[in-house]
């Protein structure tokens, strides 16, 4: 998961990069269309990553406490694990709320309530929060990743050594 999101995150920034030209070269309404349409793909695709990096600790959880239920495992990873996803869901708030002030701001700066400077400003806090949070979501994602597999060898062996692992039938 971490090569995969690591992928996504530079796909990302460069999106932000383009979208950002796009916007600064745009003097005619086919150059604006261009901007917007490269601007909402781009704040789609951002929503989309961090919504995947919460689903992926949702998951990588529920497995995690299967395992160490099931096992009798150390709760530790576990509990680790939980004080990241604490700290994912609020990079993935900051990330989010950050797309949307941009997006707000080019949305009032189209019709014509806003000055171009806070539109540009926000989208350029947009793209360096969001590159800050994906460098601490990819260091989240790896030590998960990490922990799961350290739990799943450890419930791997119990359970190929005969260890109670499952329920018995009712």
């Amino acid at each position: 998961m971490a090569r995969a999101f690591l992928w996504t995150a530079v796909s990302e920034v460069l999106l932000f990069l383009a979208t950002g030209a796009l916007g600064l070269v745009a003097v005619d309404v086919a150059g604006f269309r261009r901007h917007v349409g490269a601007a909402l793909f781009t704040a789609i695709f951002g929503c989309m990553m961090h919504a995947v990096v919460l689903t992926y600790f949702a998951v990588t959880g529920k497995l995690m406490h299967q395992a160490v239920a099931l096992g009798k495992l150390s709760v530790e990873p576990f509990e680790r694990l939980r004080r990241s996803k604490k700290r994912i869901t609020l990079l993935v708030g900051l990330g989010m709320l950050s797309i949307a002030v941009a997006v707000g701001t080019g949305a009032w700066r189209l019709s014509g309530t806003q000055g171009p400077r806070w539109h540009l400003l926000a989208a350029s806090a947009a793209a360096m929060v969001n590159c800050v949070v994906f460098y601490q979501q990819y260091n989240l994602i790896f030590e998960a990743q990490q922990s799961l597999g350290e739990v799943m060898r450890e419930y791997e062996s119990i359970r190929a050594a005969g260890g109670q692992t499952s329920q018995s039938p009712a």
